[in-house]
């Protein structure tokens, strides 16, 4: 296989991990699925990838952590048990970037979008897609913060530093994002006043604006549009100043 078709295929199975991830998130999975799924992940790329790349050997030290995860009396996994998920999303990446440094989907991110009712995994992968433009760091912006604005926090590399800024936090935000800082220094999360809508910031040189919460993006038709130059610096001033203005959380 060429170097591009072995960096599509991690790209592919990167986009069935975060597929995966996202609907672990809402409760509906067992851990039979979820088990079945990551060992399908694991199979496929070892039967595609060389022996002895780099990209292999990321893969195999994957398959060390343990697949089964946690359930209720009912079969399915809790919402807070799908780590083995996350290390298989983070080593499939590091895996992709031994391969093809600085690789990234084409058209994903990089330009505004329409996404239709019930296009909620197009909408959420094109979001991660504008994350994952940032080098430096990341603001995001929403009146009403839950744990799947931390979950998206999570797949921004460590090195990067990631700022959310809330006035509602909702159901278990504030007790999930302190553990998560515990272990990562890189995020921040504060509460403030001042903005309406939802606002993603990236580097300090480009700002979005989501149509939806990421909870609720592409239940009715969403947009996701990038702020144009005319507006672009008045944006990021007003987020600076909304950041600057919050209190920690």
């Amino acid at each position: 296989m060429t170097e591009e078709q072995i960096a599509a295929e991690l790209d592919n199975a990167l986009q069935a991990l975060e597929r995966l991830a996202l609907d672990c998130s809402t409760g509906t999975l067992t851990g039979t699925f979820v088990k079945e799924s990551l060992e399908k992940v694991r199979d496929h790329l070892l039967e595609v990838l060389p022996n002895r790349s780099p990209a292999t050997a990321y893969i195999k030290q994957a398959s060390l952590w343990p697949n089964t995860v946690w359930s209720d009396s009912y079969g399915y996994v809790s919402p807070q048990s799908c780590d083995p998920i996350n290390v298989w999303i983070k080593t499939t990446r590091k895996a992709l970037d031994a391969v093809s440094p600085g690789f990234t989907r084409p058209e994903l991110g990089a330009r505004d979008a329409y996404f239709s009712p019930g296009e909620r995994f197009e909408a959420l992968r094109h979001v991660l897609g504008i994350l994952r433009r940032a080098s430096v760091s990341v603001r995001m912006v929403n009146r009403y913060m839950d744990e799947i604005d931390l979950d998206f926090a999570e797949s921004v590399d460590d090195k990067i530093t990631v700022q959310l800024l809330t006035e509602f936090p909702v159901k278990a935000f504030p007790h999930l994002y302190h553990a998560m800082q515990s272990r990562r220094g890189t995020v921040e999360a504060r509460k403030g006043t001042g903005f309406h809508g939802r606002y993603v910031a990236i580097d300090g040189r480009e700002a979005w604006i989501l149509d939806a919460s990421l909870k609720d993006i592409a239940e009715k038709g969403t947009s996701i549009h990038r702020v144009p130059d005319p507006d672009l610096q008045k944006t990021l001033d007003d987020i600076e100043a909304w950041w600057v203005g919050a209190s920690p959380i």
